[in-house]
C-alpha cells in the first residue's frame, strides 16, 4: 500500500512538472519565438567556434 501512494505521489509531480515545462515553454516562446531563438543559438554556436 505505501509502495503505491509513493508512486501515485511521483506520477503526480511528474505531470505536475509537465504542465510547468509547457507553461513555461509557451512563456519562452513568447519571448523567443523558435525561429527567432534558433537564430540567436547559431550565432551563440559561430561565436564559441571563433574563440575556441
Amino acid at each position: 500500500m505505501n509502495e503505491e501512494i509513493n508512486k501515485l505521489q511521483s506520477d503526480v509531480h511528474l505531470y505536475e512538472d509537465y504542465i510547468n515545462s509547457i507553461q513555461f515553454l509557451e512563456e519562452f516562446d513568447g519571448i523567443f519565438p523558435a525561429k527567432q531563438l534558433g537564430t540567436i543559438t547559431q550565432d551563440i554556436i559561430d561565436d564559441i567556434k571563433e574563440t575556441h
